[in-house]
């Protein structure tokens, strides 16, 4: 197993410096490294809980563009992007703040390995197994039962 550093903030203020960011060159070599790389693991946010609700707070959003944000209902985040209960990820202003590949780019690495703990991480792994980028789920004994009361569409 190789791994690397990749040494930059994930979350930025401005959408300006996202996108200049983005442009380095060593940016894009090492996010081209993270998407062709054979297994990865990640974990899933649930939005409200536990670092969710800090990546949002890091992205100093304007009350207009937190607004855009709660009203398209993110469920969860993956890699500091977030994704509504149906698996789609949200787009700006959120996903303009991001320094990392997209949610999307998960799907080319070849056994990406999805991690949870805690009943109240339910939803955002609910949203997180409908984007179809993950191979395995690991989860706690709890989580995995909410998750399967959640898909047969009963309550706990």
């Amino acid at each position: 197993i190789v791994a690397e550093r990749f040494d930059a903030p994930a979350i930025v203020e401005s959408s300006l410096t996202c996108h200049a960011m983005m442009s380095e060159s060593s940016v894009k070599a090492a996010l081209a490294r993270a998407s062709a790389c054979d297994l990865a693991f990640i974990g899933i946010g649930s939005f409200g809980v536990h670092t969710s609700r800090k990546i949002l707070d890091s992205m100093r959003l304007s009350d207009e563009e937190m607004a855009t944000v709660l009203a398209a209902q993110p469920a969860g985040d993956i890699l500091g992007r977030f994704f509504d209960i149906n698996g789609t990820p949200l787009g700006p202003p959120s996903s303009e703040r991001v320094i990392g590949i997209e949610i999307e780019a998960v799907r080319a690495i070849e056994i990406a390995v999805a991690l949870a703990a805690g009943k109240e991480k339910t939803h955002g792994v609910l949203g997180a197994l409908r984007t179809g980028v993950f191979d395995i789920l690991v989860v706690d004994e709890g989580l995995a039962a909410s998750v399967l009361a959640g898909l047969s569409g009963q309550s706990r």
